[in-house]
């Protein structure tokens, strides 16, 4: 191989395949911990370089916990760092166009948190804004990318559930992390309550698997927070392939989880994970294909792996039981390790290969958009009582963002 094959195998879009990308977060924040612990598990990739924050409190936390170089109260020093590629938005989803669209000035990459922004209006002048620059975005939507989502996209995209009849999704959540901010629920700040900053990732897991919605019909309320916006929002949305889908949301339940069913005419998929097939021969195809794929183990056999996940749980701590057992169970077919990866780890991975090559970023503006989309089409319905229709257009009345008194007043009966 000669020098200059040599030098090309190291580059991809002229960057260095082995090049250490250095961040930069803007907000120190809740969010803030979950791109650090994130970075630590990627040293050889990528480097916190510097937080901004106006809380000096924050900050040294911040830089204390994750040895951080650099801290600032101005953000703006961020962009003025050589060593900073990429910047992390991790502030309330009313700031993240002033930041994105003055990252892309400075000519720094961008990962933005969910929502991409808190009003459509905002989100399309992101997008505008990410035409006229040679910078690249990606969108914090993780939960298409853990193992049980991941296996449920495959089988939809492969066809083994089937023509897509119905499903149904629920985020259930508590108020304790929510009442640990200032601005969480309000509608100028955060574009919303439940549905938009706790169930905006569903959203966003319900076009993924069914494909492109095009009515809703919902209804929302504040039962029990001190909120201005909804603390609880069921809505049902029609898709273009005719599958109907619930979507329930809601602050006031006594746990937190993610339940999504996803009905087919050949077989259903479940989170937490299961596959059911009532024809035994589709089953053990669909099986085979799956392990074959390298999606489950011979041992989960495709279907429910309750039994599993709670021998994981029991065998993941440090006692000698547990060692012990972590030795047995890979000869049964149960591979697992103590503890797991944090869940911006795909994200970022993927994001970091979009720089380095030509593929498609995980989660582009534009595919962010259709969750918020949804979303407003949702608050539409509910504020306004009647069946709104997708897309959504300009003229809707909400495009620009809903306030406290339009909630006030919505029709409620």
């Amino acid at each position: 191989m000669s020098l200059l094959d040599k030098l090309a195998n190291k580059k991809r879009g002229g960057i260095k395949m082995n090049k250490v990308f250095g961040l930069g977060i803007i907000g120190a924040g809740g969010i803030f911990h979950e791109h650090a612990r994130t970075l630590e598990t990627l040293k050889d990739r990528a480097r916190l370089i510097g937080v901004a924050d106006v809380d000096q409190i924050k900050l040294a936390k911040a830089s204390s916990k994750y040895f951080v170089p650099y801290t600032f109260t101005d953000y703006r020093s961020l962009f003025d760092r050589n060593d900073i590629d990429i910047i992390v938005v991790a502030t309330p989803p009313s700031t993240h166009e002033k930041f994105v669209i003055e990252s892309f000035q400075a000519g720094k990459h961008v990962i933005c948190e969910k929502p991409l922004a808190h009003t459509l209006e905002s989100a399309d002048r992101i997008i505008d804004a990410l035409s006229s620059y040679k910078c690249k975005l990606t969108v914090c939507y993780h939960d298409r990318f853990t193992p049980v989502m991941k296996r449920i996209i495959w089988l939809q995209e492969n066809g083994w559930l089937g023509n897509l009849q119905c499903g149904s999704i629920q985020r259930l959540d508590t108020f304790r992390r929510a009442a640990a901010s200032d601005w969480w629920g309000k509608w100028e700040i955060a574009g919303g309550g439940v549905m938009m900053t706790q169930c905006i990732h569903e959203l966003d897991l319900l076009i993924k698997v069914f494909g492109k919605p095009m009515s809703v019909f919902a209804i929302m309320d504040t039962l029990k927070q001190n909120i201005e916006s909804e603390d609880t929002c069921v809505a049902t949305v029609k898709f273009e392939s005719g599958a109907h889908v619930s979507c329930n949301a809601t602050l006031n339940a006594h746990r937190t989880t993610t339940l999504f069913d996803i009905i087919g005419d050949k077989a259903s998929a479940h989170f937490p994970w299961a596959v059911y097939s009532n024809d035994r021969k589709h089953s053990r195809e669909l099986t085979g294909a799956m392990t074959s794929a390298q999606l489950i183990s011979k041992a989960q056999n495709g279907m429910r792996s309750s039994v599993i996940q709670k021998l994981k749980d029991k065998f993941g701590g440090d006692s000698l039981p547990a060692k012990v057992m972590r030795r047995i169970l890979p000869k049964l077919g149960i591979h697992f390790q103590a503890g797991s990866h944090p869940l911006h780890r795909p994200i970022i991975t993927g994001f970091l290969d979009s720089l380095q090559g030509n593929v498609e970023v995980p989660v582009s503006a534009n595919e962010a958009r259709k969750s918020l989309e949804l979303c407003y089409a949702i608050y539409t319905s509910a504020l306004t009582g009647e069946v709104v229709s997708l897309p959504l257009e300009k003229s809707n009345p909400y495009y620009k963002g809903i306030t406290s008194d339009v909630y006030r007043n919505r029709k409620t009966s």
